[in-house]
């Protein structure tokens, strides 16, 4: 595990694909008045194959930088925020705004935990620090989108990586995940579901899956380092893998913890070691570029979607494949148009406004990827 990445122009379209689907999986969670019994079972494990994916990424990316010294933490830190902040701002500001126009119409109750304009103000400003407010609601880090609570852990966890690099390699980066993987099994409350984490009261759990995740990803791209191989069908053993995954009808904490311990890393192992085809890989990237927008607006859309049912006498809509496939596209295609029209501009003019390039390797292009875990609030 010693050995660093090399940053080569290289895009991780099997993982872009993998995590459009786990995306769409979140929405699926969250949607459950939509989906009815499509709800997938184990929706919630996305968030772990998320924190995997990051690492992998995170490692590949800039492993290479910090060893040569062309990256440092506060620079990191820097390009995290720039990466994660503008969605997060403007899923913040929707939400807040559709929260606003909700309560405006008298019909709150049971959509929104808001009670005046002031606290829906308050809990945007806060929101966009990232502070918690488990006060709004009794247990949720962030009333205003709920999933926002896995960003969270995982800047916490990329700061770490890269405030510890030097230090996590071989057996000592083998010891912290098996520390935490350890934390993850013991940690599940008595019920013995994966489902825990969204709620303050399970924050260690929260880090160590959050850290567990991460650190299997980056100890996963130190391991591999060959270039990959063209196979579209593994790319779709993987795909229907995920799927199976997500929507199997088993019992819970046992198949959780081999999913999230043993099978997410394979997956996510393949997903590095073999591409897709030219017409796979398409699809792969664009659910790829939409994804991290899909995580971060999906709450707001479900929301405004429920209300405005509510508002026509149509809130108990008799879950179905069409009114769930016609929800998953909506959010997908908008998604997609987020990242292009606002959220890749953006970041772009930051960058270039705030973070100059260090030296001719800072300056080149890096394996690409749409950005971070898709996380729900789970």
């Amino acid at each position: 595990m010693r050995g660093h990445s090399v940053a080569v122009k290289r895009r991780f379209v099997a993982i872009e694909g993998l995590r459009g689907l786990a995306a769409i999986s979140v929405i699926g969670v969250h949607a459950a008045t939509l989906f009815g019994p499509l709800l997938p079972a184990h929706g919630y494990l996305a968030v772990d194959f998320f924190f995997i994916l990051s690492g992998i990424v995170m490692a590949a990316s800039y492993d290479a930088r910090f060893a040569d010294g062309t990256l440092d933490l506060r620079r990191f830190t820097a390009m995290r925020l720039i990466r994660l902040m503008p969605t997060i701002a403007a899923a913040t500001l929707i939400a807040a705004l559709l929260s606003v126009a909700i309560l405006a119409t008298g019909r709150g109750g049971g959509v929104i935990p808001f009670e005046s304009v002031g606290a829906i103000a308050v809990s945007a400003g806060l929101t966009l620090f990232l502070v918690p407010q488990p006060w709004v609601d009794g247990r949720s880090y962030y009333p205003l989108n709920g999933p926002f609570w896995s960003l969270a852990f995982e800047l916490l966890v990329n700061i770490a990586f890269a405030a510890f690099w030097r230090w996590l390699h071989g057996l000592r980066l083998l010891a912290v995940l098996l520390a935490l993987a350890a934390g993850v099994v013991l940690l599940i409350p008595v019920e013995g579901s994966f489902d825990q984490g969204f709620a303050i009261e399970h924050a260690a759990l929260a880090a160590c899956r959050a850290g567990f995740g991460f650190f299997a990803g980056v100890a996963l791209a130190r391991l591999e380092s060959r270039l990959p191989i063209r196979s579209t069908a593994a790319v779709w053993v993987a795909a229907g893998a995920l799927v199976v995954v997500f929507w199997a009808p088993v019992g819970q904490f046992g198949f959780d913890a081999a999913v999230v311990l043993l099978l997410f890393p394979a997956l996510a192992w393949a997903a590095m070691r073999f591409e897709p085809g030219p017409r796979t890989g398409m699809v792969a990237l664009f659910l790829g570029k939409a994804s991290y927008p899909v995580y971060a607006l999906h709450m707001p859309l479900l929301l405004v979607t429920l209300a405005g049912l509510q508002l026509i006498g149509a809130r108990d809509l008799a879950p179905s494949a069409g009114v769930a496939l016609a929800f998953v596209i909506g959010v997908t295609v908008l998604g997609y148009a987020f990242d292009r029209l606002f959220d890749t501009p953006v970041r772009q003019w930051l960058t270039a406004r705030w973070l100059r390039p260090a030296s001719a390797r800072e300056a080149a292009p890096v394996p690409h990827f749409s950005g971070d875990i898709g996380a729900s609030s789970l």
